[in-house]
């Protein structure tokens, strides 16, 4: 049975789906920031998402998704072997946070079985 936590403080993630065999889809609680691929607290930046499971694989890249501010694609380096898979996200700040105040906490999504979707 898949299971879903988050620990994290006013902004978490709401949703994690699997589009495809190499795509993933999570949706916030409120908007991320999406200003630069290379921003420590910005939700394009891959280096925020750490993928862990059955076998190696990563985020390569990150897009924004049309109609949906709150909604982010994960474009991942390899296909998902079936088994759980764990996505970590952190440092990912919300458009309306304070300047130079950076959320804490992590997010933590487990999928128990391959192509399931949340």
């Amino acid at each position: 049975m898949p299971s879903i936590s988050f620990i994290g403080v006013g902004f978490s993630l709401e949703s994690l789906t699997q589009l495809s065999a190499t795509t993933l889809r999570v949706v916030f609680t409120d908007y991320p920031l999406q200003a630069s691929r290379t921003g420590a607290n910005d939700g394009l930046n891959p280096i925020n998402y750490v993928l862990t499971g059955p076998g190696p694989n990563a985020v390569l890249t990150v897009s924004g998704v049309n109609g949906n501010g709150q909604a982010l694609d994960l474009y991942l380096a390899q296909q998902l072997l079936p088994g759980q898979w764990t996505l970590t996200v952190s440092n990912v700040q919300t458009i309306s946070a304070l300047p130079g105040r950076s959320l804490r906490g992590f997010w933590r999504c487990q999928a128990s079985e391959h192509g399931h979707r949340r």
